[in-house]
Parts: C-alpha cells; sequence; structure tokens
C-alpha cells in the first residue's frame, strides 16, 4: 500500500527526532530553537508522546519549585530525552497506554479543528501515530538507565513520587510537596478530558477497531507497542 505524501513527511519528522544532532541542527536553522528545547543550562527535562499527562506533569512540576526552574517539554519529541541522556542531565519520560495516547492525540486534532483553530487538512492514519509512538519508547529504551518513568496513571494522581524518584536518581533537590504557597498555572483546554473530545474519540475508538481487524501491518505496530508498553512498566516496577 502506498503512503501518503503527508504521511511520509510526517515519519521524516519522527526519524529526525530520533537523531538529537540533526534534531536539534535543523532547529536551529529553522529558527525554532527555543527555551523548551534542552540546553547546557536545562534543570531537567519531563517529555512524553503527546496525550501523556504532559501539560499536569510539567507545570505541576514547577509549581511545586522555589525560583526558576529551567525546564526543556513539550517538543513531544525523543530527542529531547536522548539530549538529556546524553549530557547527563536529569530526565523523566511519560508514558501512557499507546492506544489510548494514539486515539486521544488524534481526537484533539479533530476538536482543535473543530474549535476552528488552524490544523492539518489530512489527517494522520491509526499507522501514523502507533509509527509515531513507537519510534519514540523504542528508540529511548537502551537509554532508561539514565531515565525516570513516570506512567500516566502514577502522575495523575500525585507527582510526588515521580519527583521524589528523580531526586533519588539525580541526587537533587527538587520540592515535592505541593504546599499552601505553591503556584498553580492555569492550563487551555486541550490538557483536560471534555465532553467534545470523548465524543470525538468514541468515532475513532470504533474505527479503530475496524481499522486493527483489516489490517495486519497496524494490528503487528500495535503489539510491539504494547510489548515496549510492558517492558516499561516492568522497569519502572523493578525500580520501586
Amino acid at each position: 500500500m502506498t503512503i501518503p505524501l503527508h504521511s511520509l513527511k510526517y515519519r521524516a519528522t519522527i526519524w529526525v527526532s530520533t537523531r538529537p544532532t540533526l534534531y536539534y541542527g535543523l532547529r536551529r536553522l529553522t529558527g525554532r530553537f527555543d527555551k523548551l528545547c534542552v540546553t547546557k543550562n536545562t534543570d531537567i527535562v519531563i517529555e512524553g508522546y503527546p496525550r501523556s499527562a504532559n501539560s499536569t506533569t510539567a507545570h505541576g512540576f514547577i509549581d511545586r519549585q522555589v525560583g526558576d526552574i529551567r525546564l526543556a517539554h513539550h517538543k513531544h519529541h525523543v530527542a529531547q530525552l536522548l539530549q538529556a541522556a546524553r549530557k547527563g542531565l536529569p530526565a523523566v519520560v511519560l508514558i501512557r497506554k499507546p492506544a489510548t495516547a494514539m486515539l486521544s492525540n488524534l481526537a484533539l486534532v479533530e476538536e482543535a479543528r473543530y474549535r476552528g483553530e488552524d490544523r492539518p487538512e489530512k489527517p494522520l492514519s491509526f499507522s501514523d501515530v502507533a509509527f509515531s509512538w513507537l519510534m519514540f519508547y523504542e528508540t529511548l529504551e537502551p537509554y532508561l538507565d539514565k531515565i525516570v518513568i513516570a506512567p500516566f496513571d502514577e502522575v495523575t494522581q500525585d507527582l510526588k513520587p515521580m519527583i521524589e524518584d528523580v531526586n533519588a536518581t539525580f541526587g537533587t533537590e527538587f520540592q515535592s510537596e505541593s504546599t499552601a504557597a505553591a503556584k498553580s498555572t492555569e492550563l487551555g483546554w486541550h490538557a483536560r478530558p471534555n465532553e467534545k473530545r470523548d465524543e470525538i474519540k468514541d468515532g475513532l475508538r470504533h474505527d479503530f477497531d475496524a481499522a486493527l481487524e483489516a489490517n495486519a501491518g497496524l494490528r503487528n505496530l500495535m503489539k510491539r507497542c504494547d510489548q515496549v508498553h510492558q517492558r516499561y512498566l516492568e522497569i519502572h516496577a523493578r525500580r520501586r
């Protein structure tokens, strides 16, 4: 089956994101290297595939700290974590059940279009997002000895254990308690579930199940994704 041009471009971007030198070089060349990218002055990196509690975790972490914290986050590209491992920086990888994260990501794009925001006209396929999830987490696997794993189901309940893991792993002293004096960042509509997105996800889930049944390639991709996800959870459990 021929892969559409917009999917090829998307997959090329994902491939570039697995090569930090090329990734950051292109960002600098195109003027897209900003304060959320990893630099020599970064204090900590928190990254994950989209819809893996990136906003609540990153801003919840910042809100607990005293003083300015230089946090690299929200690029949703594995290059950020690979660069952190290379530089020996404290780093956290957020991870959510693959199918749930992928469908939530696609649903967010559709909701943004519904709200009138500028979005690509041609939607990504289920295979596209499965490919990107797999590339992110498979590429990072060899470096997990230098990365704290933060499962979605844990960080959405309480950030304290994740921050304590960071301090224990990297010898840092980040504030883990949420105090009365802590800031509270107001998150946008995209960061929280809502009725419209749930409605979109219900439709996507039906289409996804049908695609799984009809597409052996997608089934194989999802099998690999689920295996990687399980390995991450097992490593995380052993560390606890």
